[in-house]
């Protein structure tokens, strides 16, 4: 290596450790901002969009993550915006900010179920990091992003293939935690194809690896999905007991993303054992849990299992389907998915609502919370889907 190449490196050293220093004070008071104002301060103070002030509120925003997901989707779109402009030394870094930009955007979009621009953003940051070899990681990271959504589409072909790739760079690079991530979206796959045990057994290595690390997250991720293999294996004690030991975890570090999810399975389990005011009680507590954290489709589906629950055992369901209508407009809810709601409001108001009925409106919630929008059409009469 030549003189001058070592001098730059030296430079670029300094500067990057120079830089990420200042970034923690100017982004500390970025972060006191609310989001909204970020834009107007970045372009009226310079050390507001810096290279070090990127940085450090991109680590916060994975941290959003968990806690406010709705909040990171905002914030990342606006570095976004300006990490083309922070100045840099040298090529290398502003790739690598653009592209873990892209990713975290990514991430957030995901996790509010925003699946359309979550897989286009990340595939943006994939082909960002693709510019430079020293980034192959973190490209396959963005990569398993982009699985992970196709996932929730129900693209398992594409979904195995991308995980695998993954998980060969992620060993060949020993990253330990990221192939931990693979290795547990293969065992998703294999849980949603019904082949629990297969997925169970990856799980299990996934839980002992993240346990030893002390990846306490990933931990009880791996323990979430083992209780629901466990649940549909008939095991409802060792589901309850793997649920019970994520939940411990993800109140540890304030996951609030992951709580209502355990407990809205949790709630369900109570009312397959015929405890239904319980399950009724723990799905309104899951549904505001939810809707505060901006995830409408996840609220609204605990919303109609509230419907369904109580329709089962003879109740009037008209004004909370009345009910669900008038909140999810106010909050904001795709047009596609208030239809399906207000034709169920007409089926209660009619008399004609059925649990197919109710089910055939979760689905098709569900499903546009997750995926591409399509129309609403309502299921065939009663007898075409054998009733209640």
């Amino acid at each position: 290596m030549e003189e001058a190449d070592v001098e730059r490196i030296r430079f670029a050293t300094m500067w990057i450790q120079t830089e990420l220093r200042a970034g923690e004070e100017h982004g500390r008071r970025l972060l006191a901002m609310h989001a909204g104002a970020w834009r107007s301060a970045m372009e009226g103070e310079a050390d507001l969009r810096r290279y070090g002030t990127l940085r450090f509120v991109l680590a916060q925003i994975r941290d959003d993550l968990f806690t406010s997901p709705e909040r990171a989707r905002e914030r990342a779109a606006v570095v976004v915006a300006f990490a083309p402009r922070a100045e840099v030394p040298i090529r290398q870094y502003r790739i690598g900010l653009m592209g873990l930009a892209w990713k975290e955007l990514a991430n957030a979009l995901r996790y509010v179920g925003e699946n359309r621009e979550a897989i286009d953003a990340a595939r943006k940051a994939h082909a960002i990091f693709d510019q430079h070899g020293s980034f192959a990681c973190d490209a396959a990271k963005a990569r398993l992003i982009e699985a992970l959504v196709l996932r929730e589409m129900g693209e398992r072909d594409k979904v195995l293939t991308i995980a695998r790739a993954c998980a060969k760079v992620f060993r060949d690079f020993e990253d330990a935690a990221a192939l931990v991530q693979a290795r547990m979206t293969e065992a998703l796959v294999f849980s949603d194809t019904k082949q629990y045990r297969r997925a169970m057994a990856i799980l299990t290595e996934t839980a002992a690896d993240a346990e030893q690390r002390g990846d306490h997250h990933a931990l009880a991720i791996c323990l979430h999905n083992s209780a629901e293999c466990a649940r549909a294996l008939g095991d409802r004690a060792a589901a309850a007991d793997l649920d019970a030991r994520a939940l411990t975890y993800f109140e540890e570090f304030g996951a609030t993303v992951e709580k209502p999810r355990i407990r809205w399975t949790r709630a369900l389990s109570l009312a397959d054992e015929g405890r239904v005011s319980e399950a009724i009680l723990e799905l309104y507590k899951t549904g505001a849990e939810f809707a505060g954290l901006g995830m409408n489709g996840d609220a609204v589906c605990c919303s109609l299992d509230v419907v369904r629950l109580r329709f089962e055992r003879g109740e009037d369901v008209t004004a909370s389907c009345v009910d669900l209508v008038d909140e999810f407009t106010k909050r904001g809810m795709t047009q596609n998915a208030l239809e399906s709601l207000a034709y169920l409001r007409e089926e209660a108001r009619g008399g004609t609502i059925t649990v197919p009925k109710i089910q055939r409106v979760r689905d098709y919630v569900l499903e546009t919370s997750r995926g591409p929008a399509r129309l609403f059409l309502p299921p065939p009469d009663d007898g075409e889907e054998g009733g209640t």
